[in-house]
């Protein structure tokens, strides 16, 4: 029997993943701002938006490197890219 909390932990969890995995980019910043730079850092390709580059450095890659373990164990175990990108986008819906 599972218990009220329980059963709202598995509820929103189930609601979190539907939406990662459904729902349309809202914001271009989610793309352009941490995708993108981060396949780049993480695949050697893509593009590498101003805000990161030397010339700048506005944004620090702290918060990519953050998330970098998701995207490099999807491609370390043979996944596509695209499972990369739904997994990051499970990991930042929480």
């Amino acid at each position: 029997a599972l218990s009220l909390l329980n059963y709202l932990f598995l509820t929103l969890l189930v609601a979190h993943i539907f939406a990662a995995i459904y729902c349309p980019i809202l914001d271009c910043d989610e793309v352009f701002n941490y995708w993108e730079p981060l396949h780049h850092l993480v695949h050697g390709e893509g593009l590498q938006t101003w805000e990161y580059s030397g010339s700048f450095a506005l944004r620090s890659y702290l918060y990519l490197l953050i998330h970098s373990p998701v995207i490099i164990s999807t491609k370390f175990l043979g996944f596509s890219k695209l499972y990369g990108f739904y997994a990051l986008r499970i990991q930042i819906a929480f």
